[in-house]
């Protein structure tokens, strides 16, 4: 009874202190109001707690959202709570199946007129997280067949997610049929490789080579014979003076915005062989550079995923022998290990590492391998703006560069 006198009586206080938050963002005082309302939240009604969290995941405040969790049972809550716990553990790299709990009790205890939505986001993190199972695929199969045209925006997306999980399981008819559901969407657009493959009419031969690419990051490891060098953009670099064994070696693989030039020659040399990137983005503003063979776009492969900039990814393999992306069974294997999405170096250290069967001495320069990314002043030896992005799993990332130097030979 108590409980539910607190409620009625500080509910119109809520109410005043969530639409300040809600609609005044830029107002200096909001964020002291957003900890108001999460000090109210905790005791409110699930559905107002839910909108609270959801909020506060939108502004970006997933440690907030996180700890308001630790003071409620999974019963207690609502589905966009739940929900909101989620995509706040997403976003702050917990990328694992505790998080797709979090998603699926969410769809579960979700409003019908928001399950599209549910389903979409459970979809996504878990194709983010590991390859679906046969048994998840047709929940899936089930749940969308049910579900009422609600949200349509998130239903045909979702649709393009399965077309694009049932393609990679050479389930082409099941992959047909949802794709002319999905295609539907206004966002079709960004799944240009499913175009390709199921509308003749619209395949682009680009994104054909980039399908099946001439050349992969596991060939290109092959053929170094562990003549290879992986060139972090660490300010460790100074003063390593390897720029010569740099550029005598097989293979140089360097990553997103490298600077070359007269000041650097000597410590990193000028050598490229293969450029790992992010998907276009602004934080990347750097060229291609002249002798570049081979771009490996970062992240599990997205070729039948949803990309926002195609025409920035053509136009970017179009000038090289090469494109491609991270082999997607390496990249969850190592997920989930270190729990988080791993950083593209020791993606590539690792991939090494599995294709040669050790690594090579030596081959691992200006990365940051002792866990203490995040407190470090500098991040980029050209670049002092330069952040380490919080979805990493940087002490996890320090035990596992550690193990690989053991086993350097």
């Amino acid at each position: 009874m108590d409980k539910v006198i607190y409620k009625i009586v500080f509910f119109p206080i809520q109410i005043f202190i969530f639409c300040v938050s809600y609609f005044q963002p830029a107002l200096f005082l909001s964020s002291r109001f957003d900890m108001f309302a999460l000090f109210f939240a905790q005791k409110s009604f699930p559905w107002f707690k839910g909108l609270m969290a959801y909020r506060m995941f939108q502004k970006k405040k997933f440690k907030e959202v996180i700890v308001l969790h630790r003071h409620d049972s999974m019963e207690n809550v609502s589905g966009l709570f739940l929900l909101s716990v989620a995509l706040s553990r997403r976003a702050t790299g917990k990328v694992n199946d505790r998080t797709i709990d979090f998603l699926k009790e969410a769809v579960n205890k979700g409003a019908s007129l928001l399950k599209s939505f549910y389903l979409f986001k459970l979809i996504v993190t878990l194709r983010e997280t590991r390859r679906m199972t046969d048994s998840e695929l047709s929940y899936f199969v089930a749940e969308l067949s049910a579900t009422r045209l609600f949200y349509k925006s998130f239903y045909y997306r979702a649709c393009l997610e399965l077309a694009s999980e049932f393609l990679l399981k050479n389930n082409v008819s099941d992959a047909q049929k949802w794709y002319l559901v999905g295609r539907l969407s206004s966002r079709a657009s960004g799944y240009l490789a499913l175009t390709h493959y199921f509308d003749s009419g619209k395949a682009h031969s680009e994104v054909g080579r980039l399908v099946s690419p001439e050349l992969s990051l596991i060939d290109i490891i092959k053929m170094s014979e562990g003549s290879i060098c992986v060139v972090g953009n660490s300010p460790s670099v100074f003063g390593a003076s390897m720029g010569k064994w740099i550029d005598s070696q097989r293979v140089v693989i360097r990553f997103n915005n490298y600077r070359l030039g007269a000041d650097f020659s000597d410590d990193i040399g000028s050598k490229t062989d293969v450029w790992v990137r992010m998907l276009p983005t602004p934080l990347i503003d750097r060229k291609l550079q002249e002798g570049v063979g081979l771009v490996v776009f970062t992240g599990p492969n997205s070729i039948y995923r949803s990309i926002l900039k195609w025409p920035e990814v053509l136009g970017i393999s179009s000038q090289v022998k090469s494109a491609g992306f991270f082999d997607e069974e390496l990249f969850f294997e190592l997920q989930s290990i270190i729990g988080s999405p791993p950083s593209s170096g020791l993606m590539v250290c690792y991939t090494i590492y599995r294709v040669l069967g050790y690594f090579p001495k030596g081959s691992m320069i200006g990365l940051s391998i002792d866990g203490n990314v995040e407190q470090d002043g500098v991040y980029h030896y050209s670049d002092p703006t330069a952040f380490a992005a919080p979805r990493h799993n940087w002490e996890k990332e320090a035990e596992v560069y550690k193990q690989l130097l053991l086993g350097a030979r």
